[in-house]
């Protein structure tokens, strides 16, 4: 029998890395209200040869290169959760993220106590909806355990990333290319096969690639793959890669991962999930 591939470490570290990279080009992000446009978008929106973390530093829209969730890799493959179709009307509280932006910060309205999300009753008291200040037209509430501490940055071109952690060990990873189409191509290439010629065409990472880790994946349309896997820290990672390729207009890319326990992982994670593809208007 062929044995498996083991891969080292700095391979594995390296497709963390990559799934997220620094902006530097452009593309509009799904929004909440608008379907698939971003209102202000940078307008570096043609391809360009990427440059490396070295070179560009920051980037020049003021986001730092990719960076990983939790401090353990891959070392099996776990249950993906299911998604979850059944919508909900449950009341949960409301808490504010407090966002490094690189450009001017959006007025931050009078929010209630709580608001309705889709999850079900039973789940309400774990449950708090972050309000993630994007302006009014794409503002959202980011659905995680309650208690959830740490830092969101917002670039120029509307690309951001949000990691939360809890006193529990929960974490919580959101980040999208906003305006930045290179970077959505060579996010999105990570995890879709449709992606690595555009990807590499335009200076992006050849690899390696998800599909080359301990990692289970299920490809619920042409934009939208989930996939989980159990980490060296005992903890299992359940997440999703959304990306809007070139071919329909201008490209874009959003994923989303949450970590915790597995048991934790299955009933959570697929009410963290519809709550950002309802709101990111993302087909699933």
């Amino acid at each position: 029998m062929k044995s498996p591939r083991i891969l080292p470490t700095a391979v594995i570290a390296a497709v963390l890395l990559l799934g997220v990279s620094a902006c530097g080009r452009g593309a509009p992000n799904p929004t909440p209200n608008t379907g698939h446009s971003t209102p202000g978008a940078s307008s570096s929106g043609t391809h360009q040869k990427k440059t490396t973390a070295s070179d560009s530093g920051s980037g020049s829209h003021g986001l730092s290169a990719g960076e990983t969730l939790t401090g353990g890799n891959p070392v099996a493959p776990a249950p993906v959760p299911t998604i979850e179709h059944q919508k909900y009307q449950t009341a949960i509280p409301v808490s504010i993220l407090h966002p490094t932006y690189s450009s001017t910060a959006p007025k931050v309205p009078s929010l209630p106590s709580e608001v309705k999300m889709s999850l079900p009753p039973s789940l309400a008291s774990k449950l708090t909806a972050y309000y993630f200040p994007l302006g009014h037209i794409r503002s959202f509430y980011i659905v995680a355990p309650n208690g959830m501490k740490g830092k969101a940055d917002v670039g120029q071109d509307g690309s951001y990333k949000v990691s939360l952690k809890n006193q529990d060990g929960a974490e919580l990873y959101l980040s999208s290319a906003g305006a930045c189409q290179g970077c959505a191509v060579d996010s999105a290439a990570m995890y879709f096969t449709s992606a690595r010629k555009d990807a590499v065409d335009y200076g992006g990472p050849p690899g390696p690639y998800f599909q080359d880790l301990p990692v289970k994946m299920v490809t619920v349309n042409s934009q939208l793959i989930t996939f989980a896997y159990e980490e060296q820290n005992n903890k299992q990672l359940a997440g999703f890669a959304y990306y809007l390729p070139i071919t329909q207009g201008l490209a874009a890319f959003l994923s989303e991962k949450y970590a915790a326990s597995g048991q934790d992982v299955q009933n959570l994670a697929p009410w963290i999930f519809q709550n950002t593809f309802s709101q990111q208007k993302i087909p699933f």
